[in-house]
């Protein structure tokens, strides 16, 4: 039985953002999705992103989800400050369980909408 994840099964390909002149700016990343558990949890939202390799700072970078034995939606939110101009970024989303009890966790997510809104700082 699987009782775990190291962050292997199930990644996504990472959101590529380049941004255009201008000042510094900053990101607001809204993702709003249906999700369904097993187990007591805990489950939790990630946000990464980098820049040339290098992480950069996410406000949080990860939120705690309740446990729904029934499918129940969820919408987080995070922010990415201090992006700087002509540069691209990688944002990585995730949704998972860290190492649970007995039984194991498992979630699954359906219909995922990631909203990444720039603005000048």
């Amino acid at each position: 039985m699987y009782s775990g994840d190291a962050g292997g099964i199930g990644e996504v390909s990472p959101i590529v953002v380049s941004l255009p002149d201008g000042g510094d700016r900053s990101a607001v990343v809204t993702m709003s999705f249906e999700y369904r558990t097993h187990g007591d949890g805990p489950f939790i939202t990630t946000l990464g992103v980098k820049h040339a390799g290098a992480k950069v700072a996410v406000q949080p970078s990860r939120l705690t989800l309740a446990p729904a034995p029934t499918t129940d939606t969820a919408t987080v939110r995070a922010l990415v400050p201090g992006l700087a101009p002509n540069e691209t970024y990688k944002f990585f989303i995730g949704v998972n369980s860290v190492f649970g009890g007995p039984g194991g966790n498992a979630i699954r997510t359906h219909k995922v909408v990631v909203t990444i809104d720039v603005s000048e700082s």
